[in-house]
């Protein structure tokens, strides 16, 4: 996924448990599944080893909700960053965010979530 840095726009996440993390999003067109999203990378700035931690929501047709897409919850597990990154991109574009599907039929990557 190659993006220009001057299309990326930042953020500060605080989190309740574990302080705060910069957030870096921009919006991606996934040719090959032809859908519209917004792709988050998350980081502890002070833990400059710290690992990146993605988080991808996808542009739904209504133009009204955004779809949880891919979320990495393992990677989140026990960071307390989960909540309050799909909190923040509600703020950010004034949209619902919307569970994934349970399909079996669903794209791979899905994770099931609620409505937010």
């Amino acid at each position: 996924m190659k993006v220009k840095d001057e299309d990326k726009l930042k953020g500060i996440l605080t989190t309740r448990k574990s302080g705060d993390y910069t957030f870096e999003y921009f919006r991606y067109y996934f040719s090959d599944i032809k859908i519209n999203s917004y792709c988050f990378e998350i980081w502890n700035e002070k833990d400059r080893a710290s690992k990146k931690y993605s988080f991808i929501l996808e542009i739904l047709g209504n133009e009204t909700d955004l779809k949880v897409m891919d979320m990495y919850a393992c990677d989140y597990r026990g960071r307390s960053i989960s909540i309050p990154i799909i909190l923040k991109a509600k703020q950010l574009f004034s949209r619902r965010i919307v569970s994934s599907s349970n399909s079996h039929s669903s794209r791979s990557g899905e994770a099931n979530w609620r409505r937010y």
